[in-house]
């Protein structure tokens, strides 16, 4: 995914909760500039930095990565083929699986 993108998806979620970028910084222990450079893309993240944004944004990682490139039609054909959309499906799904994993690795132990 392109880092506009997602930031732009990291800034909606963050707005939708009325949660400031200071606040979120001050969540991840980041400045405000870092989570402004993380939303105009100029700042990639790792998983688990973006599981932890997801967690603090209440959205499923999922959201963040399901934007599927728009396919483009020449002459009523489909320019991207079925493998690849198959391939991209999959790469999100092992995401997820990938983040489910940290968020339980995160989680504190019950004793």
């Amino acid at each position: 995914m392109d880092p506009r993108e997602l930031g732009t998806k990291i800034k909606q979620a963050r707005d939708e909760i009325g949660l400031s970028q200071e606040k979120l910084g001050r969540l991840m222990n980041r400045s405000h500039a870092a989570i402004s450079d993380i939303e105009r893309g100029k700042t990639k993240l790792s998983i688990s930095d973006l599981t932890q944004i997801a967690r603090f944004l209440g959205k499923d990682i999922s959201y963040f990565l399901e934007s599927m490139p728009s396919a483009i039609y020449r002459r009523g054909q489909q320019t991207e083929s079925e493998s690849t959309k198959q391939e991209l499906r999959s790469a999100i799904e092992d995401f997820r699986r990938y983040a489910r994993l940290m968020a339980e690795k995160e989680k504190p132990e019950r004793q």
